[in-house]
C-alpha cells in the first residue's frame, strides 16, 4: 500500500515510469494515478490491470521485490498470494510475446 511504500521511502509511479514492482498483496494495482480493487472493480478488471503492468514492467525488464513468496493463503479456496504475482512475472520475462497471458 502507499503508506507502506512511503515508510520504505519509496514512490509509486506509473509502471511506465517505474524503477521496480512491489509485490505485497493480491487484491489492489496501486500505481500513483490510480487504483484497481479485485473487490470493488472486479477480478475481471483487476486482472486485466494485472496483466498488463506485468507484461509492461517485463518489456521494460525492471526488477520485482516479492514481500511474502507464498502463493497460496490456506483459505477455502486457495486465493492466491505475492508469491503467485512473482510467478507470473517470471512467466512474462521468459515469454518472447508481447501477448501473454498472466495469472
Amino acid at each position: 500500500d502507499e503508506e507502506y511504500c512511503e515508510t520504505a521511502g519509496w514512490s509509486l509511479a506509473p509502471i511506465e515510469e517505474a524503477d521496480m514492482i512491489l509485490a505485497r498483496g493480491t487484491f489492489t494495482l496501486n500505481d500513483g494515478n490510480g487504483i484497481v480493487s479485485k473487490k470493488i472493480d472486479g477480478e475481471e478488471a483487476y486482472f486485466a490491470a494485472h496483466d498488463k503492468v506485468l507484461q509492461v514492467a517485463a518489456d521494460r525488464r525492471i526488477p520485482m521485490l516479492v514481500a511474502n513468496p507464498d502463493r497460496v493463503r490456506p483459505d477455502e479456496g486457495f486465493p492466491p498470494m505475492p508469491g503467485a504475482i512473482g510467478d507470473s512475472y517470471e512467466r512474462a520475462l521468459a515469454s518472447d510475446s508481447k501477448n501473454v497471458v498472466i495469472g
